[in-house]
């Protein structure tokens, strides 16, 4: 299935997580009561995005379809990335 936004690909790739998009695509890979489970707020504590190998800070200009694979890192998975990635990262991976 193809999607049209980035938005779109990461809810369904990242089950479980939640994604907003108020500004610039943010997702939260931990279960939390701080984060409304609605739209209209921001999320505290989001997790890292790397993009190709590379920390980035923002993914809304990719398409999609560019899209090769997205893996969420959780726990001790994050330790390569520091306290950047304490709040999980998001790994993605162009075609």
């Amino acid at each position: 299935m193809k999607y049209t936004t980035m938005e779109q690909l990461l809810l369904t790739e990242l089950v479980g997580a939640q994604v907003i998009n108020h500004g610039g695509i943010k997702v939260c890979l931990r279960r939390s009561e701080n984060i409304p489970s609605m739209g209209g707020a921001t999320f505290d504590h989001v997790a890292l995005f790397v993009l190709d190998g590379t920390v980035v800070e923002w993914i809304d200009h990719l398409n999609p379809w560019d899209i090769k694979s997205i893996t969420s890192l959780k726990g001790s998975e994050t330790n390569l990335y520091g306290s950047r990635g304490a709040y999980g990262t998001v790994l993605i991976e162009t075609k």
